[in-house]
């Protein structure tokens, strides 16, 4: 081998092993609003691989096919970062005319440094699933109850009535903060680890749809009564189409501008709402028009996002549907 050769394989090799620490560090330990491009690549592949392979499956094979998109995705990361250890480690051996066996049978500095990184790339990889396994149970925990009070999007009338029953503003405002902070973490947690927007609900319901629920009440809250409506109703609305926007750009969907927003709930089940709300003690300050248009106005800026996010990426595809 040329010394050209050979210093060609090292500086390859330094700079493979150089791209794994930092993938690894940014991805386990700096992800910020937007993680590695090695975890968003693998998990939008896996999810990708998977979704072209259940198309004309059944619902419920479709479904256990597309719970594998995380594991499948954490796989290839874990594969890639193995591969890149492994690759710049034999790239430096032969650079340096060690034969890569050499290495096995007597590890010597060189090897012991191969193993070093090994351990920390499996260590950081652990570090990460105990994060997303955390996150993943943040995010399903916040829906059992919300589930267990409105199971269907054109149940907010309930939720509402349990808020404003007392005719409290700080039991509402208690309760649209709660939603709020659920947001927020669902939009840092599901851009830091990608591989959490392609794990499936562990139950009937959908975190997609859980978010219309509670975004619908804020805004059918705000449409009715402007002025009444505590400080926390805003901060709700800002914070869920922020956090599905987000996500939307992040698994590369788009959502076409839209008319009215019908995904679960039609005009006529807002009158029921209203009627629901007022009987509760909300006091409507417009009228039903006004409304109606305020709500939609509302509703256009994240109902059909995460129409898209559920959709696109196979959550209710066994699941049972929209009455």
């Amino acid at each position: 081998m040329t010394e050209v050769t050979e210093v060609a394989a090292g500086a390859t090799g330094a700079v493979l092993l150089v791209l794994v620490c930092l993938s690894v560090l940014r991805t386990v330990f700096a992800p910020g609003q937007r993680s590695s491009r090695a975890a968003r690549w693998t998990a939008r592949l896996a999810a990708r691989v998977v979704a072209l392979t259940v198309r004309g499956l059944p619902p419920n094979t479709a479904g256990r096919l597309l719970d594998l998109c995380a594991p499948l995705g954490l796989c290839a990361l874990a594969a890639v970062w193995l591969l890149g250890v492994c690759g710049g480690c034999a790239l430096l051996a032969v650079a340096t005319g060690t034969p890569v066996r050499a290495l096995v049978e007597r590890p010597g500095a060189a090897g012991t440094a191969a193993v070093l990184l090994v351990v920390f790339v499996a260590v950081a990889f652990t570090t990460m699933l105990v994060r997303i396994g955390d996150a993943y149970d943040r995010r399903e925990r916040a829906l059992v109850q919300l589930v267990a009070e409105v199971p269907l999007p054109a149940d907010i009338d309930t939720v509402l009535a349990m808020c404003i029953g007392s005719t409290s503003r700080a039991r509402i405002d208690h309760r649209f903060e709660e939603w709020a902070s659920w947001f927020a973490d669902v939009q840092y947690t599901h851009l830091s680890y990608p591989v959490l927007l392609y794990s499936r609900p562990a139950g009937d319901t959908s975190w997609t749809r859980a978010a219309v629920i509670a975004l619908d009440s804020a805004a059918l809250v705000v449409s009715m009564a402007p002025g009444w409506a505590p400080h926390q109703t805003r901060v709700l609305l800002t914070c869920g189409v922020n956090c599905l926007t987000k996500l939307c750009a992040a698994a590369g969907l788009t959502t076409p501008a839209t008319g009215p927003s019908h995904q679960g709930r039609e005009e006529n089940t807002f009158g029921d709402a209203v009627r629901y709300a007022t009987d509760a003690g909300l006091k409507p300050e417009r009228d039903h028009d006004q409304m109606w248009s305020a709500f939609q106005d509302l509703r256009a800026g994240y109902a059909p996002r995460s129409t898209a996010i559920c959709h696109a990426l196979g959550y209710d595809i066994d699941r049972p549907a929209y009455p």
